[in-house]
């Protein structure tokens, strides 16, 4: 009864947040730990350095992620694009194309003159500007 009074995506929408609510906090612990141990375990024997707390450890790993990484996720943009564009690309090939793009690929361009090269690598950019680039 209490179930139908909310949609479906609200239901399903609630339980994900709890599970990457649960998934961040245990990668929080993990992320905090790791640092500590390994801090504590390497840099007061090799250079001297004092011992940290768990908190103190989480907050090196985001100083360093502000400084050197950011917190961007490594899959999106255009690394997603680009793989759309491939896949877009690969569909609208036919058989002959993608037998010849399968043998070039496997040989690694190699066999062929370098104006065949060039000419292979001038189709493929057209193909990509055409698609959408």
């Amino acid at each position: 009864m209490f179930r139908n009074r909310f949609p479906r995506f609200m239901r399903h929408g609630f339980a994900k947040g709890i599970f990457f609510l649960a998934m961040a906090i245990v990668f929080v612990f993990a992320v905090g730990n790791i640092v500590m141990y390994l801090w504590n375990w390497i840099l007061p024997d090799a250079i001297g350095a004092k011992e940290i707390t768990f908190w103190k450890a989480i907050g090196l790993f985001v100083l360093t992620r502000i400084l050197f990484g950011g917190f961007k996720s490594r899959g999106s943009g255009r690394g997603r694009q680009k793989r759309g564009r491939w896949k877009e690309k690969w569909m609208n090939m036919t058989d002959e194309e993608r037998k010849e793009f399968k043998h070039n690929w496997k040989s690694k361009w190699g066999g062929m003159s370098r104006e065949d090269k060039r000419a292979m690598k001038e189709k493929w950019k057209e193909g990509f500007r055409d698609s959408g680039e």
